[in-house]
């Protein structure tokens, strides 16, 4: 559980460096994305204690907060038990794992009771507000993410077409900054009944937390894509995909940086 924390939070961490090292309107966005992306574990007491992980019915659960000059209470957060150990050790606490709509409801909504969350105190020390979060909601573009199996006609997966150099770029930022994802092929299927092909992205990577990876991915491909649009996405260990995307150049591999990307990306727009 601890490494599978950190592996999800990666991104976030970085954000959050960037962020104290100089705060834009750039370093601020990429916080903010990596914020939706995330779990962070929420130390509480709870009594009584749970009992093979089950909390009894009429348990009382406290957490732990401090308060500002401006006398706001923020709830404190953490990236991983390494930031977690900073503050107090572990032992005597339950420690919860909650996304960004999770925990998101302890500054929000009718159950709100706190002003904001402050990420990692005793490290980068990052304070979110009520307004923010109001703020972040509101620019939400709305969202479905399904599972379902991709079936794909006679000619299965092909290299994609008609995908915007903004939506590769996009991703391309997000999955640089996460350790786990090693490399992704933007591919694209006819389904049976669309007159418009479906991308499709077949993402290389390490762990088996695919729905925290999908999400991620859905919610950067979401801002790219048109009305009644939609992307697929498939591990590139899946038989089908692996089939696919055999000598197939990936848009995205571990160690090529952003920059890099975009001076490859332009030069194969003027190439055709």
């Amino acid at each position: 559980m601890e490494d599978r924390i950190k592996i999800i939070n990666s991104g976030l961490v970085k954000a959050m460096e960037a962020l104290k090292e100089e705060e834009n309107s750039e370093t601020r966005n990429v916080f903010i994305q990596e914020l939706l992306n995330s779990k962070l574990i929420i130390p509480s007491i709870i009594k009584p204690e749970p009992v093979d992980g089950k909390v009894p019915k009429g348990a009382v659960m406290s957490f732990f907060s401090v308060k500002t000059a401006n006398n706001e209470s923020m709830l404190f957060l953490f990236t991983g038990a390494d930031e977690l150990n900073k503050w107090a050790p572990a032992k005597g606490k339950q420690l919860i794992l909650q996304n960004y709509q999770q925990f998101k409801t302890f500054v929000v909504g009718k159950n709100a009771q706190y002003d904001g969350l402050v990420i990692d105190p005793y490290g980068a020390n990052v304070t979110v507000r009520r307004g923010l979060i109001e703020a972040i909601d509101k620019s939400l573009k709305p969202m479905t993410v399904k599972q379902e199996r991709i079936r794909v006609e006679q000619e299965g997966l092909q290299p994609a077409e008609y995908a915007s150099p903004g939506l590769y770029a996009a991703l391309t930022e997000v999955m640089r900054r996460h350790e786990n994802i090693r490399a992704a092929w933007m591919m694209q299927a006819k389904r049976e009944g669309d007159k418009m092909p479906t991308l499709v992205l077949v993402v290389n990577f390490v762990g088996n937390d695919a729905r925290t990876v999908f999400n991620m991915l859905a919610r950067t491909a979401n801002e790219f894509l048109g009305p009644g649009e939609s992307i697929g996405m498939m591990r590139s260990t899946d038989r089908v995909a692996a089939a696919f995307i055999r000598g197939i150049k990936p848009f995205y591999q571990k160690g090529i940086d952003i920059e890099e990307f975009k001076r490859q990306h332009a030069s194969e727009n003027q190439e055709k």
